[in-house]
């Protein structure tokens, strides 16, 4: 195996685990807002499309995890 080859492995493991580290943190940030929301309702604020997005990324997250295993 040449180091051309590792590199861009390595490269590849990082970006991946970059793109993880997003989303779970927009996860975060999206469940914290939808606790605060719940006690607290914002007019204007759609809750329900933000548990779309929040499902979704729960979604993407479980597949980003299980594709670097």
């Amino acid at each position: 195996m040449d180091m051309s080859s590792v590199s861009h492995g390595f490269s590849h493991l990082a970006h991946a685990d970059k793109r993880r580290f997003r989303a779970k943190h927009a996860l975060r940030s999206l469940e914290d807002a939808l606790m605060l929301l719940r006690t607290r309702p914002a007019e204007g604020i759609e809750v329900a499309a933000l548990e779309r997005v929040r499902d979704d990324l729960r979604v993407v997250l479980r597949l980003a995890e299980a594709d670097c295993q």
